[in-house]
This record gives C-alpha cells, sequence and structure tokens, in this order.
C-alpha cells in the first residue's frame, strides 16, 4: 500500500499547475519601448470628466481604485504573475473604467510599468475613453509586420502606455 500512496503523491505533485517565470524585462528596456510611444496630451478637466481618477493623489474615490492596486500586486506577486485580464460576463459592466483607473494606479507605483490593451475587437473602447483617435491596433499587430513601438500610446503618465484596438 505504501508503493501505491507514493505513486498517488508523484503524480498529485506532477499534476500541478507551476507558473512560469516570465523573463522580466530591464528598466531601460521598458523604458525605450514607452518612449517610443505616440505622446498625447490629455486636460486633467477632460480625464476628470470620464472619471479616469486613478491618476489623482487626492481624489478620495481614487482611494477604491489604490485599495484594489494593492491587493491586485500582491496577489500576483504571490503567484508570480505579471500579466492581468480583465473580462465581464456582458456588457456595460464597467470592465474599460476599472482597467484604466486600475493601470494607471498601477503605473504610479514606481516598480511597475503598464501597458493597458484593449483587446475588446468588437467594441474598443480605451482609446475613445481618453479623447484619443487610433488609426492602427492590436489588430494591426497581430496581422501585419506593425511594430508594437509604432502603436504604443501614452497619455502624459508614467510608465503608462496603451495599445488600442481599432475597429
Amino acid at each position: 500500500m505504501d508503493r501505491i500512496a507514493r505513486a498517488l503523491e508523484r503524480a498529485k505533485e506532477n499534476r500541478q499547475f507551476k507558473p512560469a517565470q516570465m523573463p522580466v524585462s530591464s528598466p531601460q528596456a521598458t523604458s525605450d519601448a514607452f518612449a517610443a510611444a505616440l505622446q498625447v496630451d490629455i486636460p486633467e478637466d477632460f480625464l476628470r470628466k470620464m472619471k479616469i481618477i486613478g491618476g489623482f493623489p487626492n481624489d478620495p474615490h481614487a482611494d477604491s481604485y489604490r485599495l484594489l492596486r494593492t491587493r491586485v500586486t500582491q496577489r500576483m506577486q504571490q503567484q508570480g504573475w505579471v500579466t492581468l485580464g480583465i473580462t465581464s460576463p456582458r456588457p456595460r459592466a464597467g470592465k474599460t473604467l476599472t482597467s484604466i483607473n486600475l493601470a494607471i494606479t498601477i503605473a504610479m507605483d514606481p516598480t511597475y510599468s503598464v501597458l493597458l490593451i484593449d483587446a475588446d475587437l468588437k467594441n474598443p473602447s480605451v482609446h475613445r475613453v481618453f479623447g484619443i483617435s487610433a488609426e492602427k491596433g492590436i489588430a494591426d499587430y497581430l496581422t501585419t509586420d506593425t511594430e508594437l513601438e509604432g502603436l504604443l500610446i501614452s497619455p502624459g503618465i508614467e510608465r503608462f502606455a496603451i495599445l488600442p484596438c481599432v475597429s
């Protein structure tokens, strides 16, 4: 019976998911990619009007996003994750606004850089919420030889860039 128990234990260990360790890019490589991004200045009052408040340290509503950032980044570090996806079972559930504000609050922490990818091919909206018109996006990167650096947009927030989706 002891042999069976050991075999079962080995099988259990082999089946357990162990996240792969992703190579962390150097800060220089990250800053180079973000430096190549199209720089867009967005007025502060427009950001507030669109409820993009994650970058305002004195906004009491931003505290919720900072709390969410802390919990999410702690869990990501515990699990060894470097990527976060946000989705919902139905339209108009707040994915875009939550994604934007969470991404900005994570980027406000100097230990992180954030690339917010709008992967909603049916109804892309991240660039529109920022008031940015984009001509190319993630679909161009995936289907053509378009360089990633030529598609990134930086809305004037350090360590934060957007890869839009254009339908």
